[in-house]
């Protein structure tokens, strides 16, 4: 008989829950699931109809990537994340991406033992392939002309915006890069792309086809959106409000975009098992 079967609860989220209950249902786990984003059952997945249920049943707790919903959350969501905080036992395990401060010293106060997804390198770095490849399909369904020979700024060198830059390198874009870090400069002129420097910045947005961006706080303002052609197109995957004043780009005529979650959209089945090999690593890691 198995030692190592976990009694899990997926909670809500796009489709990577949905595929990470089967995941874990399909291992032997004892899976509760609430409020998946999919009405299709899954075999050997229990259905529960509150968090109370949930939570009473549940040893390791799996809610979205986010924690909370990129936009404003409904009143019956508030709830029910402030009704999963108070009915929480000592020793439960709880996941999630993008927790708040305040809410993971809450749960530690409680001797729940709290993991950040999205604070976990290697996810990231899996992660960051879904990312990369969500970005550059939103491109190609929305640019009236070929990638190839694209003038392409990548604002961020971080592990997303490393993986973007791979990818349209490959497809033979001219890719431009702009990063406040000097290490991620080196490795971005090491990796065969061309820096910018802050002081070539607002002409470099001049000549840019494709602008992504990957800095988690507002760099284009009204000012550096004045230099952005009507034809150019902006893709932010910044986290929180993203890195783009949109109701300016609006009143210019700017065409910008946020696009979160796209491992939910573009991959979510492999984002999934990411997501199950990390969970197994982590809980391998705190039974050691």
């Amino acid at each position: 008989m198995r030692t190592d079967l976990y009694q899990f609860a997926v909670v809500g989220g796009d489709l990577r829950q949905w595929y990470l209950a089967d995941i874990l249902a399909s291992k032997g786990h004892g899976v509760l699931a609430y409020g998946l984003c999919k009405d299709e059952k899954i075999e050997n997945v229990k259905y529960v109809s509150s968090v109370k249920e949930l939570i009473q049943e549940a040893e390791v707790l799996v809610y979205p990537m986010p924690f909370l919903s990129p936009n404003r959350m409904s009143g019956a969501e508030l709830k029910e994340r402030k009704e999963m905080l108070s009915c929480l036992r000592k020793g439960q395990i709880f996941f999630a991406g993008c927790i708040p401060r305040t809410v993971m010293q809450q749960m530690e106060s409680q001797k729940v033992r709290v993991f950040d997804l999205m604070e976990d390198h290697c996810l990231a770095v899996e992660n960051s392939v879904a990312t990369a490849e969500g970005m550059i399909a939103e491109a190609m369904i929305r640019s009236p002309k070929n990638l190839r020979g694209s003038r392409c700024l990548i604002l961020g060198y971080g592990v997303c915006g490393r993986m973007l830059a791979s990818y349209l390198k490959g497809i033979r874009c001219e890719v431009g890069v702009v990063d406040k870090s000097q290490t991620a400069c080196a490795c971005a002129r090491a990796d065969g792309m061309y820096v910018v420097e802050t002081d070539r910045f607002l002409q470099e947005m001049k000549t840019a086809d494709i602008i992504f961006n990957t800095i988690p706080e507002r760099i284009l303002s009204a000012k550096q959106l004045s230099y952005v052609r009507k034809s150019t197109w902006i893709f932010d995957i910044a986290s929180g409000d993203g890195g783009v004043d949109y109701a300016a780009a609006r009143k210019m005529g700017v065409q910008a975009v946020k696009l979160p979650g796209l491992p939910g959209k573009y991959a979510p089945y492999t984002s999934a098992q990411i997501i199950a090999d990390t969970l197994f690593q982590k809980l391998r890691e705190s039974v050691a």
